[in-house]
């Protein structure tokens, strides 16, 4: 069944009421309804009695022989635009177009088309002004297509989509787009040359490939960072490939290269490891095992200043034990009692000397070992000597 409207059909019928009319014959130089519409299809018709004020217009729809024409749907009469209960006598049915269905040009040169506009042709198009210079064209079962550059333009010139060059769509805004949906699904790869600001949360299920990822708040990774190197404040940190979320733990595989751990960071826990450096270590103070290093002194958690490092000189404000003095590469292997007689102590002792008994002397500002022979050798060597040795014995 279509909708078919053609010239010069038109028959009679004598049918009263409202229900529907049986056609008597086409009128003399016009065509059937069979003929002209066909069978079973549907038409405006125009009802008008030929001696009495009535009238009707509608769309109709034709029997299976064109015998009957169905009063489908009536869009004017003389009964305020409802179906007529047409009176006895004569009437014409024909064809026609009612004037609410006709599309024209108004006095501004508008069309104004009621309902819905249907291109029949599978290859379709539309073109728009003077030159037609901008065409949008249907193609089947594909879709429609704007020719060329030519943009699709929202409120203004600032928001449009358009295909600049082949292969390429372009959405462009003067300030913002916002694309809202649950989920976003991109199957490619994603060019970023601006910023992502104001996101809640972004979820990946793949590789994020960048040349750099700037992240200026906090980054909240509950799974595993794999990365060849890391940069922390514009310096980077070796070959780091894990941090784990939630813990102050780094694990790494090569070497802590620059950069700073500043404060705050939490604990540095090297397990059995070594930390190597050939430069420095520097500030406030380290904190080792209860030793404090802070700046020119070195102490203890108790005795913070216990040592003072200077230019060339170290000065200990305490006591020194030690086990074993090297003084110049020589073990120096003196008690602290022997040391404590040269320093001038009082101490005396009743042993007898006998010839092969050690003694220290004051050489010229050196400091030697001799024995008594060499003493006593010494001693009778001169008068002057005699004396020191006679007085050395009455004093002893």
């Amino acid at each position: 069944m279509a909708l078919v409207i053609n010239d010069r059909v038109k028959e009679t019928t004598t049918t009263t009421g409202t229900g529907a009319v049986s056609l008597a014959g086409a009128v003399t130089g016009f065509e059937t309804f069979a003929a002209g519409v066909g069978n079973s299809n549907t038409t405006y018709y125009a009802i008008v009695h030929q001696t009495e004020s009535e009238f009707e217009v509608g769309l109709g729809t034709l029997d299976g022989d064109s015998s009957d024409l169905t009063r489908t749907t009536v869009i004017s009469s003389s009964n305020s635009d409802s179906a007529v209960s047409f009176a006895a006598g004569t009437k014409d049915v024909f064809c026609t177009i009612p004037a609410s269905k006709l599309i024209f040009e108004d006095a501004s040169n508008d069309v104004t088309i009621g309902n819905d506009l249907i291109l029949g042709s599978d290859s379709a198009v539309l073109k728009f002004g003077a030159d037609s210079d901008t065409t949008l064209t249907h193609t089947d079962g594909t879709g429609l297509t704007l020719n060329s550059t030519n943009k699709l333009l929202f409120r203004d010139t600032g928001l449009y989509i358009n295909s600049s060059t082949d292969g390429q769509l372009d959405i462009v805004a003067d300030t913002e787009i916002q694309i809202a949906a649950t989920t976003i699904d991109i199957n490619g790869a994603v060019a970023l040359n601006g910023a992502i600001t104001g996101a809640t949360n972004i979820t990946l299920s793949g590789e994020l490939d960048a040349a750099t990822l700037d992240i200026s708040g906090n980054a909240d990774i509950d799974g595993t960072l794999e990365a060849d190197a890391i940069t922390i404040n514009g310096t980077g940190i070796g070959s780091i490939y894990q941090v784990l979320a939630g813990s102050s733990d780094i694990v790494t595989t090569g070497a802590l290269n620059s950069g700073s751990i500043t404060s705050g960071f939490g604990t540095i826990d090297t397990g059995s490891s070594t930390i190597t450096t050939t430069g420095l270590i520097s500030g406030g103070s380290l904190d080792i095992d209860n030793v404090l290093i802070n700046g020119t002194t070195i102490g203890h958690t108790d005795d913070t200043d216990l040592m003072t490092v200077a230019d060339g000189l170290l000065t200990v404000a305490g006591e020194v034990s030690m086990t074993t003095l090297d003084i110049g590469g020589t073990n120096v292997t003196t008690t602290a009692a022997e040391l404590n007689l040269i320093d001038g102590g009082t101490a005396r002792g009743t042993d007898a000397l006998a010839d092969g008994d050690g003694i220290l002397i004051n050489d010229g500002g050196t400091m030697k070992m001799t024995n008594v022979t060499a003493v006593k050798t010494y001693m009778a060597g001169s008068a002057a000597t005699q004396g020191f040795a006679l007085a050395v014995a009455v004093a002893l």
